[in-house]
Formats: structure tokens, sequence, C-alpha cells
């Protein structure tokens, strides 16, 4: 972005200047505004039973799981994603969970983690043939190509295979639980399952997760949403000198030490890796790679951090999960923005749902901008401008590196449609519309927030791990 973007935040034709003292001042305040609307400040109450009863309900599955398979037995249960860290929009309809599992006694099982691929984040686990582990989640024979390998009698396990089996065991006991019509009561309303429950589980979703629709009944007014629960099988690391490959580990480091985590909290969980160089060339239910997972470490540094930045965090993904809703919204206030060029991206980038930039690319941006903030003032216009002129540099370069991971690059996952908001000279022209309906169409901030019709309603997305 220009180094005059501060002084000049829009300017179309010479009609319609800011300057920063007014400018930076207006636009702080709109956004403050809008923050506050993005907040449920009036059912905090039901909102906490709401997700009381949530992982209460998981705790119930979590324990049949272990009648069923002792083997699967969870000793930990963290909640993850937007709701752990305090930066929710809306109604907590998605909650996020990582299940850490018991299995896996280092000891007891002549468990070895180790990085046979060098992928950045990754490893493999290799387990006694002698041990007791489950024949069904190790790889089989023909999967396995072992040209460096210096003891034959370990096998690997299987993160494919690994998820199959939780993910039977998950279902079978969650249909158990809501053919019983099991309910969590609380003062505020009572929780269960979806009906037909084994027709909402979504094995893979999104990645590693095993996903379930819960239903949270208000206790006042009886009315029924639905809730999005993800729940994502782990294993501890077990050791702090693997030398796993990509970690910026002076970075880790410095979050263990602030957030009061450890080594014990890096997990490895089974998600399919396409580079991995064991197992199927093409067939990713061979592939071998488990993949590293700090978001508990992560969690906690967002929850950690300063209200102005969580302000930004909560704003950037109120703008990712709206374009379409706010551009119709700016043609109904007046502005004539139809021939617009981005919004044909716009339109572009919802018929290509593949192609989207995703909430924990924002989140790596805010981490990112969170290391070197300088901005003592904690001003939240200037930390989203700045946080949006770094994003235009990752766009120009298609690179967005993942914040402890410095050879990941998150654009690989999140294709090249983006959305409208991150198109140059987007970010001048959209703070220039906000900027513009306030002023020269002379619409109070009330009045503006009011046109995003039941804003709650559209504030969903959550991308979890």
């Amino acid at each position: 972005m220009d180094s005059n973007v501060y002084t000049i935040l829009y300017n179309r034709k010479g009609q319609h200047e800011i300057q920063e003292n007014g400018g930076f001042q207006l636009l702080s305040t709109y956004l403050d505004d809008l923050e506050k609307r993005l907040l449920r400040t009036d059912c905090r109450q039901e909102d906490e039973d709401n997700r009381e009863a949530v992982k209460e309900m998981a705790w119930n599955i979590m324990r049949g799981i272990k009648e069923v398979d002792p083997y699967f037995a969870v000793s930990k249960l963290e909640s993850v994603g937007s709701i752990a860290e305090g930066t929710k929009l809306g109604k907590p309809d998605e909650l996020d969970f990582v299940a850490l599992m018991q299995c896996f006694d280092e000891s007891k099982y002549s468990v070895k983690v180790i990085n046979e691929c060098g992928n950045s984040g990754t490893a493999h686990i290799r387990c006694s043939t002698s041990s007791n582990i489950p024949v069904e989640i190790l790889a089989d024979d023909e999967e396995e190509h072992l040209p460096n390998i210096e003891n034959s009698s370990l096998r690997y396990v299987s993160p494919v295979k690994f998820r199959i089996r939780f993910w039977n065991l998950f279902t079978s006991v969650a249909v158990h639980i809501s053919k019983n019509k099991q309910r969590i009561s609380k003062p505020m309303g009572y929780l269960t399952l979806v009906e037909e429950v084994a027709q909402h589980l979504d094995m893979f979703v999104k990645g590693p997760n095993v996903e379930i629709e819960m239903i949270w009944t208000s206790a006042s007014s009886g009315e029924r949403h639905g809730i999005c629960v993800d729940v994502t099988p782990a294993l501890k690391v077990f050791s702090d000198s693997i030398p796993f490959v990509g970690i910026n580990y002076h970075l880790l480091e410095n979050a263990l030490v602030n957030t009061g985590k450890d080594f014990k909290d890096i997990f490895l969980i089974p998600a399919v890796n396409m580079d991995c160089k064991l197992g199927g060339h093409s067939d990713p239910f061979k592939k071998l790679c488990w993949r590293l997972s700090l978001s508990t470490i992560e969690t906690e540094m967002i929850r950690s951090m300063d209200s102005a930045h969580k302000k930004c965090f909560r704003i950037l993904k109120f703008l990712k999960s709206n374009q379409r809703d706010a551009l119709d919204n700016m043609k109904q206030l007046g502005l004539n923005i139809t021939a617009d060029r981005f919004s044909a991206v716009v339109i572009r980038m919802y018929h290509d749902e593949t192609h989207v930039l995703t909430t924990y690319m924002l989140k790596a941006v805010l981490l990112h901008h969170n290391l070197r903030c300088i901005n003592e003032s904690k001003n939240i216009t200037k930390c989203m401008m700045e946080m949006l002129s770094f994003l235009n540099d990752c766009i120009d370069k298609r690179l967005l590196t993942s914040y402890f991971l410095k050879d990941k690059n998150l654009w690989s996952q999140g294709g090249s449609a983006l959305p409208v908001f991150l198109l140059k000279p987007s970010i001048e022209r959209l703070l220039g519309m906000f900027t513009e309906v306030i002023v020269k169409k002379q619409i109070s901030f009330q009045n503006f927030g009011d046109k995003f019709q039941d804003i709650q309603s559209y504030l969903t997305e959550n991308d979890g791990i």
C-alpha cells in the first residue's frame, strides 16, 4: 500500500478526500461501532450454558468410545478455535475441540516419532510389531516403502486408518446417544444431538476432524439452533528433542514462555499430506505423514492478545464472510459500484468456493502482525491498515507463511480467487466507501449498521484447527 494512504484514504477524481486527522478518527469510530455489533452481549449466560453443554456432550461421546475400545480413550478435551480465543462473531454455533488420546505410551508400545520425508511440520509414527497396538490402524505392508529403515520390525501407523477407526467409534456412540434421546440440561436451555445423527456425521469434511451437529433449545423462547462441533483426535509428540523440519524454534520457544504452554502441547493429528513420500504416490489413503498441530498454543496466543488486535481479527473475519452482502447493502445506500472491477470478483469467488481466503490465513496474518506491531496506542485503525497492507504484499508474492512453519506457504491451500477487500486498490475503496456512506451520505453509525440485515446470521464461519 502506498505510504500516502494514511493521508488520503480515498480519492475518486478529487471528489472526496479524507485527511489523516479527521479520517482516522472517523474510521476508528466506525470500526469500534461495528465491532460492538459483532459481539453478543445480551445472551452471555445462555451462551455460557450452551458451551458447557456442548463440552459435556462431547465428553459423553468420549467416555462411550473408551467403553467400546479402551485403546482410544481420551485423556483431555481442549477447546480451540474462535470460541476459545474470544474472537467468535455471533452466537456460539461452531465449537472445536482437540481430543488428546491416551494411547501410544512410548515405553509401553515401543513407539517412535520420526520424520523420513523431510516435509515441513510432519512426522511418521512407527511402533513395534510385538506391541498390542490394534492391527487395523497399521499400514499395510504393500503401502510401506522402506529404503532406509534401521529396524524393519517397526510398523508405520496409518493416519487415515487411525482416523477411520476413531470416526467409526465416534459414530456408533453418537448414534446410541441420539437414539436414547440423551440431553444435557442447563438453566438457560438444553442440548441434544441431531436426530438421524449418522446422516449428519461427515468424516472428511475439512481435514482430520470428525464433525457432528448438536441442537440447543433455549428455555426462555423455545428457539432451537444448530451447533457444528468438530473433534480432532490427536497424539502427543512425546519429546522436545524431535528435530521437526521447518519449525521456527525461536518463535515457538517465545510462544511457549508467553502462553505457559510447553512441548507437551504440541500434537500430531491424522491429516493427509499429499507430499508424503511414503505410501501410495497418488492414493491419499496410503499416505503415512501425520501433521504437526500447534492449535492449542495458537489459541492461547490469540486469547491473551490485547483487545485492539482481537477487534481487528473479528472485523477481518466479518469482511471476509460478508463481501457479497456488504456489496448489496452499499448499492441500497446509493453507491453505484456495479461496474466496479471487484463486483465481478465477488461473483467469481462465490461460484468457485474452493478458492477462498481461509480464516486460518487471517489468523496467520494476525500473529505475524502482533509479533512486529509497534503501535503502542493499539489504534485499531492503524493496525487494520497495517494488516491489510501486509495481506496485499502476500497477494503480490502469492506467499503467506505459516507463523510457526517457515517453509509452509498457506496460499497453496487458498487458491487464486481473492475476496473483494483484498484486491488493490480495494483497501482504499472499501475504507473510502465506509467513510463516504457516513460522511457524504450523512448516515449515522447506528443507521449504517442497521443496513446490514440481521448481521449476526451471517457471522458463522470458523476454520478450526
